[in-house]
């Protein structure tokens, strides 16, 4: 998400989601509160927030469909992800 619409997007709704200070830095208080949260919800929480914001631009009726496949496909790599870490781990 960072990549598509900067880093600071991304970091403060991370922030949001973890309830750290939104200050749009990841920093080790950010970190520390991540690791608090369980993978799998603050994976579902990024990829709410990501779809809310490709629906608030004026430009998701032209470039919408693609969007949101991606924000699928990232959201379900990483989901497989956690699985594997936890049954590897």
């Amino acid at each position: 998400w960072a990549v598509n619409s900067g880093p600071a997007r991304a970091a403060t709704a991370l922030q949001r989601c973890v309830g750290a200070t939104v200050d749009g830095v990841i920093g080790p208080k950010t970190v520390g509160h991540v690791a608090d949260i369980p993978a799998e919800k603050t994976i579902e929480f990024l990829a709410m927030e990501r779809e809310k914001f490709y629906r608030s631009l004026n430009t998701f009726d032209t470039f919408g469909k693609g969007w949101l496949r991606r924000n699928e496909e990232t959201r379900e790599k990483a989901v497989e992800m956690v699985f594997k870490e936890k049954n590897n781990g």
